[in-house]
């Protein structure tokens, strides 16, 4: 079943996913976030995916916005196990 979303002032809002990657970016993927945290619509989720940082981003980012985010960590891949 389709769910429509949520009803504010004669508006039907869809609801909305947010996906950002990062990786090794964590003052750009900050930036963003502080950004996102400033809209008003009324019907999303924020998913984080943190493609293997070689720091501590997945940890900054978890502290810094944790209720805000869905954070996914991916590990890297050994490039020996690609080929």
């Amino acid at each position: 079943m389709l769910e429509i979303g949520t009803a504010k002032r004669g508006y039907i809002f869809v609801f909305s996913s947010v996906i950002i990657l990062n990786w090794n970016g964590l003052e750009d993927t900050t930036e963003c976030l502080e950004s996102l945290k400033k809209i008003t619509y009324p019907d999303y989720e924020v998913i984080v995916v943190d493609n293997g940082s070689e720091g501590n981003d997945a940890q900054v980012l978890e502290k810094k916005f944790g209720d805000y985010i869905y954070l996914i960590q991916n590990e890297l891949l050994n490039a020996s196990l690609v080929a």
